[in-house]
């Protein structure tokens, strides 16, 4: 009796593999040591357990055939907020981003239309939890 046939019809399906966002900086002179990030992100406010689901090494191994010469640094993202007595402990195996840094980096730039829809949420937020400024 041989185990290999019950083996045969497993598939592996990472879908995205925890990755959601993808960041790198090149360089002009092309030489390989290239800033790369690799993100997670969570929407809502149940997402401190996930913080370690991206696995940047695993994921690398497994997905890119010619491995950088610098270990990509890896990232969370969350669009909730971090209270600043927690975002050290929380920061220590990530890149910590939640949606104060994120908004930070949003370009703007001729995208009123996109900016009036973050406000409009933005309020309707505030207003759920009654919030008022």
């Amino acid at each position: 009796m041989t185990l290999l046939p019950r083996f045969r019809s497993r598939t592996y399906n990472p879908n995205d593999d925890d990755l959601d966002v993808v960041a790198w900086i090149p360089f002009s002179d092309g030489m390989p040591s290239t800033l790369m990030l690799l993100a997670q992100s969570k929407t809502g406010t149940h997402w401190e357990s996930t913080t370690n689901e991206l696995q940047v090494a695993a994921f690398m191994k497994r997905w890119v055939a010619m491995q950088p010469a610098l270990d990509p640094i890896k990232a969370f993202m969350a669009a909730d907020s971090v209270i600043v007595k927690d975002f050290r402990n929380r920061a220590v195996t990530n890149l910590l981003f939640d949606r104060s840094r994120i908004a930070e980096y949003m370009d703007f730039t001729n995208e009123q239309a996109v900016f009036d829809e973050v406000t409009r949420w933005t309020k309707a937020a505030l207003l759920h939890h009654g919030i008022t400024l």
